[in-house]
Protein backbone atom coordinates (compact mmCIF):
# COMPACT_ATOMS: atom_id res chain seq x y z
CA UNK A 1 0.00 0.00 0.00
CA UNK A 2 2.80 2.57 0.90
CA UNK A 3 5.87 0.83 0.71
CA UNK A 4 7.26 1.45 4.30
CA UNK A 5 7.64 4.79 3.35
CA UNK A 6 9.53 6.76 6.16
CA UNK A 7 7.70 9.73 7.82
CA UNK A 8 9.62 12.04 9.76
CA UNK A 9 8.18 13.19 13.07
CA UNK A 10 8.63 15.11 16.13
CA UNK A 11 8.46 13.58 19.06
CA UNK A 12 5.65 15.33 19.95
CA UNK A 13 3.55 14.59 16.88
CA UNK A 14 4.94 10.99 17.20
CA UNK A 15 2.95 11.11 21.00
CA UNK A 16 0.12 12.73 19.38
CA UNK A 17 -0.40 9.99 17.01
CA UNK A 18 0.06 7.53 19.24
CA UNK A 19 -2.71 8.87 21.45
CA UNK A 20 -4.80 9.05 17.89
CA UNK A 21 -4.54 5.63 17.33
CA UNK A 22 -5.60 4.59 20.96
CA UNK A 23 -8.69 6.77 20.28
CA UNK A 24 -9.49 5.78 16.70
CA UNK A 25 -12.99 4.43 17.17
CA UNK A 26 -13.90 7.49 15.81
CA UNK A 27 -11.65 7.27 12.19
CA UNK A 28 -12.26 6.49 9.08
CA UNK A 29 -10.65 2.85 8.48
CA UNK A 30 -8.25 4.58 5.85
CA UNK A 31 -7.21 7.07 8.50
CA UNK A 32 -6.51 3.89 10.95
CA UNK A 33 -4.74 2.16 8.51
CA UNK A 34 -2.52 5.45 7.51
CA UNK A 35 -2.11 6.35 11.01
CA UNK A 36 -0.78 2.55 11.58
CA UNK A 37 1.66 2.80 9.31
CA UNK A 38 3.14 6.61 9.75
CA UNK A 39 3.80 5.21 13.60
CA UNK A 40 5.37 1.72 12.39
CA UNK A 41 7.85 4.01 9.82
CA UNK A 42 8.38 7.02 11.53
CA UNK A 43 12.16 8.34 12.29
CA UNK A 44 11.56 10.23 15.57
CA UNK A 45 13.48 13.46 16.32
CA UNK A 46 13.21 16.68 18.79
CA UNK A 47 11.59 19.34 17.42
CA UNK A 48 15.27 21.67 17.73
CA UNK A 49 16.12 18.90 14.99
CA UNK A 50 13.83 18.45 12.80
CA UNK A 51 14.82 19.83 8.83
CA UNK A 52 13.04 23.02 7.94
CA UNK A 53 11.15 21.54 4.83
CA UNK A 54 9.07 18.89 6.88
CA UNK A 55 5.92 19.23 7.82
CA UNK A 56 5.05 18.93 11.29
CA UNK A 57 2.06 20.42 13.58
CA UNK A 58 0.41 23.99 12.70
CA UNK A 59 2.81 23.78 9.46
CA UNK A 60 1.11 25.89 6.58
CA UNK A 61 2.02 23.53 3.21
CA UNK A 62 1.08 23.96 -0.24
CA UNK A 63 0.11 20.57 -1.67
CA UNK A 64 -1.55 19.25 -4.52
CA UNK A 65 -3.85 16.33 -4.90
CA UNK A 66 -3.16 14.32 -8.18
CA UNK A 67 -3.89 16.81 -11.31
CA UNK A 68 -5.92 19.26 -9.54
CA UNK A 69 -4.07 22.76 -8.18
CA UNK A 70 -2.45 23.23 -5.83
CA UNK A 71 -4.03 24.12 -2.02
CA UNK A 72 -3.10 25.47 1.08
CA UNK A 73 -3.67 24.74 4.44
CA UNK A 74 -2.59 24.00 7.90
CA UNK A 75 -2.02 21.06 9.46
CA UNK A 76 -4.15 21.14 12.75
CA UNK A 77 -4.64 18.41 15.30
CA UNK A 78 -8.03 18.85 16.12
CA UNK A 79 -10.94 19.61 13.00
CA UNK A 80 -12.29 22.66 14.73
CA UNK A 81 -8.94 23.82 15.92
CA UNK A 82 -8.82 26.53 12.67
CA UNK A 83 -10.68 28.04 10.16
CA UNK A 84 -12.77 25.97 7.78
CA UNK A 85 -11.22 25.53 4.18
CA UNK A 86 -7.97 26.66 5.59
CA UNK A 87 -6.86 23.86 7.89
CA UNK A 88 -6.15 20.22 7.29
CA UNK A 89 -6.46 18.34 10.59
CA UNK A 90 -5.15 15.13 11.66
CA UNK A 91 -8.40 13.38 11.62
CA UNK A 92 -8.59 13.36 7.38
CA UNK A 93 -6.32 11.19 5.21
CA UNK A 94 -4.95 14.49 3.10
CA UNK A 95 -4.10 16.27 6.60
CA UNK A 96 -2.39 13.30 8.47
CA UNK A 97 -0.95 11.42 4.99
CA UNK A 98 1.13 15.19 4.49
CA UNK A 99 2.13 15.04 8.65
CA UNK A 100 6.42 14.38 7.92
CA UNK A 101 6.52 14.49 4.39
CA UNK A 102 9.42 16.10 3.58
CA UNK A 103 9.40 18.53 -0.06
CA UNK A 104 8.50 17.52 -2.97
CA UNK A 105 7.71 14.16 -1.87
CA UNK A 106 4.15 12.58 -2.27
CA UNK A 107 1.90 9.44 -0.91
CA UNK A 108 -0.84 7.67 -2.73
CA UNK A 109 -3.47 7.26 -0.20
CA UNK A 110 -6.16 4.23 -0.55
CA UNK A 111 -9.11 4.18 -2.51
CA UNK A 112 -11.28 7.00 -1.55
CA UNK A 113 -15.22 7.27 -2.28
CA UNK A 114 -14.66 7.00 -6.03
CA UNK A 115 -12.66 4.41 -5.76
CA UNK A 116 -9.76 5.51 -7.34
CA UNK A 117 -6.59 5.89 -5.18
CA UNK A 118 -5.78 9.40 -4.74
CA UNK A 119 -1.87 11.06 -5.31
CA UNK A 120 -0.96 13.72 -2.53
CA UNK A 121 1.55 15.99 -3.25
CA UNK A 122 3.99 18.72 -0.67
CA UNK A 123 4.90 21.13 -2.94
CA UNK A 124 6.41 23.77 -0.12
CA UNK A 125 6.83 24.11 3.65
CA UNK A 126 5.59 27.73 3.81
CA UNK A 127 5.69 27.98 7.33
CA UNK A 128 7.02 25.33 10.02
CA UNK A 129 6.40 26.33 13.58
CA UNK A 130 10.17 24.69 15.05
CA UNK A 131 12.04 26.57 12.42
CA UNK A 132 10.71 30.17 13.17
CA UNK A 133 11.06 29.21 16.97
CA UNK A 134 14.96 28.51 16.26
CA UNK A 135 14.83 31.89 13.95
CA UNK A 136 13.15 33.76 16.81
CA UNK A 137 16.13 32.41 19.24
CA UNK A 138 18.58 33.08 16.78
CA UNK A 139 17.78 36.32 16.26
CA UNK A 140 17.23 37.09 19.76
CA UNK A 141 21.24 36.06 21.05
CA UNK A 142 23.15 37.42 17.55
CA UNK A 143 21.51 41.05 18.01
CA UNK A 144 24.72 43.62 18.33
CA UNK A 145 25.78 43.65 22.26
CA UNK A 146 26.98 46.86 23.88
CA UNK A 147 29.81 49.00 23.06
CA UNK A 148 32.02 51.25 25.28
CA UNK A 149 31.78 54.41 24.60
CA UNK A 150 34.28 55.76 27.26
CA UNK A 151 36.90 53.73 29.81
CA UNK A 152 38.35 55.95 32.59
CA UNK A 153 40.80 53.29 33.34
CA UNK A 154 42.12 53.31 29.83
CA UNK A 155 43.75 56.61 29.79
CA UNK A 156 47.50 56.56 29.40
CA UNK A 157 48.24 59.75 31.65
CA UNK A 158 45.46 61.20 33.47
CA UNK A 159 48.01 64.83 33.32
CA UNK A 160 48.02 64.31 29.65
CA UNK A 161 44.25 65.42 30.05
CA UNK A 162 44.75 68.56 32.23
CA UNK A 163 46.50 71.83 30.94
CA UNK A 164 50.36 72.70 32.81
CA UNK A 165 49.18 74.97 35.14
CA UNK A 166 47.64 73.86 38.58
CA UNK A 167 44.10 75.39 38.21
CA UNK A 168 42.48 72.97 39.75
CA UNK A 169 41.56 74.10 42.88
CA UNK A 170 40.62 70.47 44.46
CA UNK A 171 38.66 69.63 47.30
CA UNK A 172 39.55 71.91 49.28
CA UNK A 173 37.93 74.69 47.05
CA UNK A 174 34.49 73.97 48.34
Amino acid sequence: MWKNQECTLTSKDFAILETMYDRRLALPDCVCQLLRHKLDNARVVFGEDVADNIVTLNSRVRYRVGELSAQTAIITQDPMAGIIGQSLPLTTARGLALLGLVESDGLTLPKQENGIPERILLEEVLFQPEAARRQRFKQQHTRRGLHLAYDAGSERDPQAYSDSGDNDPGPSAA
